[in-house]
């Protein structure tokens, strides 16, 4: 099988748009394949096993694996812009609309608790995703215990890298090993090509750098939510530590108000960085947030394409993978409960973060919810 690589963007374009929101990411793009016959079953576990324990964006890597698949590199390249080009639509016209609303100036001003609206259903979304998470965990109480630390710590803000790998090598010291089967023939690893894309990646961090030194550090952290963060949810927490926290880039007001969007758009978390990037610096502050949310992921999966059937059956990767979830459960545990003590630290603003999570929990799609927020807000507050 030997696509066209318009048919390969087109294809994967038409996944984008179409993925179910209450399926994981990773598995609507497996189910996919194997409807569309990009790949065959065992490939395509093979596959989806090995980009859930990379360092990035499964989801992205997974069309990315595929693609490479179907027609090399340029196929590789086609899938994850056909992917990810909805959600970046998406991002682009939220923002849109988020700078129309500011620019209406009294109007906007007039209705204080709309902002305190956006803010409810970023609060909400944050802890209708964690409290599942660190839930899930109650199996593993050691692991329940770093999930609540991290998200204590990060509330009183320690920085987050730490207490990932903190997690990640407790998931390898502590958690048991489970046999695999006999990993499949892997190609070599080229330490090669993968110092060229590393090379490749310095030198347009330079160049953001020399642009504007702004632009380079947030170049730098959306890669590291994009590696850290997983595609999950976890990423919007790396993203305030450094964007908010460590860089001063955006004040926590104008980060809320674009969590709570980006929340409820298609697409990977990490490209939220492009409308942070857009919030502050326009469209390079974008264009420098969308590059380094989505080349960590590409880069990672290139270089290790060849290697791709032994990353699947690698057990002590499996076990770091279980604690740095542990680990980012917290850290959004504790975004929640940094945005509803900073903005909504009364009755009425409680109340409406907890109304959010229980829509949320009965399946109200995040649109709507951050509507109703807003609109309950604007009521309420």
């Amino acid at each position: 099988m030997n696509p066209a690589l318009s048919a390969i963007f087109a294809d994967f374009l038409r996944l984008g748009l179409t993925a179910p929101r209450n399926a994981p990411a990773p598995q609507a793009v497996r189910d996919r394949a194997l409807e569309c016959g990009w790949t065959n079953p065992g490939r395509a576990d093979e596959l989806t096993a090995a980009c859930a324990v990379l360092p990035g964006t499964d989801a992205l890597q997974l069309c990315a694996a595929l693609g490479r698949d179907l027609r090399g590199v340029p196929g590789a390249l086609a899938a994850v812009c056909g992917y990810a080009l909805p959600g970046v639509l998406a991002l682009l016209l939220a923002g849109g609309l988020l700078h129309l609303w500011r620019g209406l100036g009294p109007v906007s001003a007039a209705l204080p608790g709309f902002w305190a609206g956006l803010a409810a259903a970023a609060a909400a979304t944050c802890l209708h995703q964690a409290l599942p998470a660190v839930a899930g965990l109650r199996r593993t109480p050691l692991f329940l215990s770093v999930a609540i630390g991290v998200g204590v710590l990060f509330f009183i803000g320690l920085k987050p890298f730490a207490m990932l790998m903190g997690g990640a090598i407790l998931g390898v010291l502590l958690l048991p090993e489970q046999p695999t089967a006999e990993a499949a023939p892997a190609g070599k690893f080229s330490w090669g090509f993968g110092l060229a894309l590393l090379g490749g990646y310095a030198a347009l961090a330079v160049c953001w750098f020399l642009a504007d030194p702004a632009l380079g550090r947030l170049f730098l952290a959306a890669g590291k939510a994009d590696l850290y963060g997983y595609g999950g949810y976890g990423a919007q927490a790396l993203l305030y530590a450094d964007v908010v926290r460590a860089r001063h880039l955006l004040e926590p007001g104008p980060f809320t108000e674009i969590c709570a969007l980006v929340q409820a758009l298609p697409g990977p978390q990490p490209l939220a960085a492009a409308l942070y990037g857009h919030a502050f610096r326009g469209l390079p502050g974008a264009l420098a947030g969308l590059s380094g949310a989505l080349l960590p992921s590409l880069m990672v999966l290139l270089a290790a394409a060849p290697i791709l059937p032994v990353v699947a059956r690698c057990d002590w990767a499996r076990r770091a993978v279980y604690g740095l979830g542990a680990a980012l459960a917290g850290l959004l545990l504790g975004l929640g409960g940094r945005i509803l003590h900073d903005s909504l630290w009364s009755a009425p603003g409680a109340a409406l973060v907890l109304a959010g999570v229980l829509a949320l929990r009965f399946g109200l799609h995040p649109v709507l919810a951050v509507a109703g927020l807003c609109v309950g807000g604007a009521l309420m507050l």
